[in-house]
């Protein structure tokens, strides 16, 4: 098929699927014509679906982008504000875990979410590094307090302190991990995706945390990010320790209103 084949018994012409067009190439119908992209304009396609995803008549069909493959939504789907707030206010990060594996399957289901987060022109460049063998998940964290060692006694004294003392302060004793990673300059991609990642997380009933040393770890130390099979020319952007929480929250705490200057 061509990129884009429309069913001209189901389409209505009605120049949706040209309106929501990111790269603004498929052509409006009109009497004469349906929807159409050009052969000289198929390169600028950056197949985000939207096309075939808007139309009411399902009459469009992608060659990237599957009319089979699309999930489809209830048309009168529309999330509950006070819910969707909820969720969004009753999240925590968690650094308490039980000693409980979190299960592989478990593990997929959170990368599955964050391939739907969005990315820069759907570039979908998101790489992960996935752990979930708490044995292994500790010798890593055991990897940081070692560089720290090395590269930073002083500034982190209180962090090796308390890793001597049988503390976790880099996953929390967290007995999975992911990190997300890609190109430099991408970073905002890989985090959006661990943010839906964290999300789904408190869904299932788990519990995850930004972990920042982790991340800066793996960006400062080429063994290290050698040690996790990232490649040297590619950045970790974030990292989640996930787990089952050892406490369930009660309430939300205040955070300070948002600081806005309203151009």
């Amino acid at each position: 098929m061509s990129l884009i084949k429309v069913d001209q018994e189901k389409c209505k012409k009605d120049g949706i699927c040209s309106f929501v067009c990111v790269a603004k190439i498929i052509s409006k119908a009109d009497a004469d014509h349906y929807p159409e992209i050009k052969p000289e304009f198929v390169d600028g396609c950056i197949t985000c679906g939207h096309c075939v995803a808007a139309c009411p008549a399902g009459a469009l069909d992608h060659e990237h982008a599957p009319l089979a493959d699309c999930l489809p939504i209830p048309s009168d789907f529309q999330p509950e504000p006070g819910t969707v707030e909820t969720v969004l206010q009753s999240r925590r990060s968690i650094r308490n875990y039980l000693d409980k594996p979190v299960p592989r399957e478990l593990i997929k289901r959170l990368l599955d979410a964050g391939r739907y987060a969005p990315t820069g022109a759907n570039l979908q460049n998101v790489r992960y590094i996935a752990c979930d063998d708490p044995a292994k998940a500790h010798e890593f964290a055991g990897m940081v307090i070692n560089m720290m060692r090395q590269k930073s006694p002083l500034e982190s004294e209180g962090l090796i302190a308390a890793w001597d003392a049988g503390q976790d302060p880099i996953l929390r004793g967290a007995p999975a991990f992911i990190v997300g990673y890609g190109e430099p300059g991408f970073a905002t991609n890989s985090v959006l995706a661990m943010s839906y990642i964290d999300l789904m997380a408190y869904a299932l009933g788990l519990g995850a945390c930004f972990g920042g040393y982790f991340t800066s770890a793996i960006n400062i130390d080429p063994n290290f990010k050698k040690e996790l099979g990232i490649p040297q020319n590619l950045d970790a952007a974030a990292t989640l320790m996930v787990g089952y929480p050892k406490f369930k929250y009660q309430r939300v705490p205040p955070r300070n209103e948002a600081k806005v200057k309203w151009a």
